[in-house]
């Protein structure tokens, strides 16, 4: 019998985490997307995900707990939390959203003793309050005892986007 690994994707409702969900479903990955919308409404969700067996959990970091669980047996972590633009009128910052959201994320993480992968996608571009936010992140999980890897890609795109 196989053992599949479990894939745990904070923020992967979004356009990069159902492409790292469409991707891990193919190396048979157990994958739960953790986000505040769960499961992406059908127009916004990619044709090859529509069935496929993820665990969509509705969640906000901020203000609930009940996500923490299922990081607990995740053989790997990918933190995709983060915004493109700020909406400080809504509290929707790059100091909430990117620094905060981080640390919340890892430090509940690094209570995973079976963890072998956290990977933090910061980014190596844009507005210099954001690349400030990815950066204060980056310390704040180099800091806590995590298997971590930190990837700073340019901008990321798509079909569609």
């Amino acid at each position: 019998m196989i053992q599949l690994k479990k894939l745990v994707i904070i923020g992967g409702s979004g356009f990069l985490g159902q492409v790292i969900c469409q991707t891990a479903l193919t190396e048979n990955w157990t994958i739960v997307s953790i986000s505040k919308h769960g499961r992406p409404p059908s127009n916004k969700l990619l044709k090859s995900l529509r069935d496929a067996p993820i665990e969509w959990v509705q969640a906000d970091i901020f203000t609930s707990q009940d996500w923490q669980a299922h990081l607990l047996h995740a053989f790997a972590i990918i933190d995709l939390v983060g915004i493109i633009k700020e909406r400080p009128k809504e509290g929707i910052t790059y100091q909430k959203m990117i620094a905060d959201s981080a640390k919340i994320i890892g430090t509940v993480a690094s209570d995973n003793d079976r963890l072998q992968h956290f990977i933090f996608l910061s980014a190596n571009a844009g507005p210099t309050k954001y690349i400030e936010a990815k950066r204060q992140a980056e310390q704040s999980l180099i800091s806590m005892p995590l298997p971590l890897t930190i990837i700073r890609p340019g901008l990321i795109v798509g079909a569609g986007r």
